[in-house]
């Protein structure tokens, strides 16, 4: 439960790149508040994520760190970075 924990964020990523957002597992959020691609990673796969991350996509994604509390919230609750 303590373990730390951090949601990539895909804001800015081009359309084009949705499928490959899909196939590492990225989900999109939807709602009045954002539109966007989000992962959960925990620490064991944080450095895998942001490499494949940074060579896909070109840029770095939003990073916002995720304690506990707020790991599971449903997407219309929280606000991106």
């Amino acid at each position: 439960m303590d373990a730390p924990a951090w949601r990539f964020e895909a804001q800015g990523a081009p359309y084009g790149y949705k499928d490959d957002l899909r196939e590492q597992r990225y989900r999109w959020a939807w709602g009045r508040l954002h539109d966007l691609w989000h992962k959960h990673v925990r620490a064991e796969a944080y450095q895998a994520e942001l490499d494949w991350y940074v060579s896909t996509i070109g840029k770095d994604p939003v990073i916002v760190p995720l304690p506990a509390s707020e790991r599971y919230r449903f997407h219309t609750t929280w606000t991106p970075a």
